[in-house]
């Protein structure tokens, strides 16, 4: 018969793609999603995020977020199509932005920060991010933590200022130390 005629370079490179090894936390995420599981609850590693750029967060894709579990109980994670954005509420926005300018001043890797005053559009947007956040994770069967987040925008994060900051990833507090 004779050998089989060559494939076009497109196939030739879609037989490779589809025999390729994958890396490990591809194979590990397709397992994990292949399990079949009682329990509902699925979440979203907000900090293993990218940074949002805080000029155009799309407030309006937010698709998940968090409380945080330490230090300020104002302080909540939201991960937007944009990437992932801290929202805080301080009982002192002026001094805080400040402080943040002048660790920036001195070299230490602080994260982008700017302010949003309830007068602001933005402002009713962010708290709107943070219910569908809440709504996401109930959808997921976490009720406990939407129940947290609602309790949040009640509560602390029920200020004129928002102090709105992009995300480092996996960063550690250092609040209290």
């Amino acid at each position: 018969k004779g050998p089989a005629p060559p494939l076009p370079s497109s196939a030739l490179r879609a037989k490779a793609k589809a025999t390729a090894p994958r890396p490990k936390w591809y194979i590990e995420r397709q397992r994990e999603e292949a399990k079949p599981s009682r329990e509902t609850k699925v979440s979203v590693d907000i900090s293993s995020l990218p940074p949002g750029i805080l000029e155009e967060p799309r407030w309006e894709t937010a698709f998940a977020a968090g409380a945080s579990a330490d230090g300020s109980s104002g302080v909540v994670f939201v991960a937007t199509k944009a990437g992932g954005y801290v929202v805080k509420a301080s009982s002192k926005p002026a001094e805080e932005f400040f402080a943040t300018q002048v660790l920036r001043k001195l070299g230490v890797r602080v994260p982008d920060v700017r302010m949003v005053c309830h007068v602001d559009a933005e402002w009713r947007d962010i708290k709107q991010a943070i219910r569908k956040g809440s709504d996401c994770l109930r959808a997921r069967g976490n009720s406990e933590e939407a129940d947290r987040l609602r309790l949040r925008l009640r509560g602390p994060l029920d200020r004129a200022q928002l102090m709105i900051m992009s995300l480092v990833p996996k960063a550690l507090s250092l609040e209290g130390n």
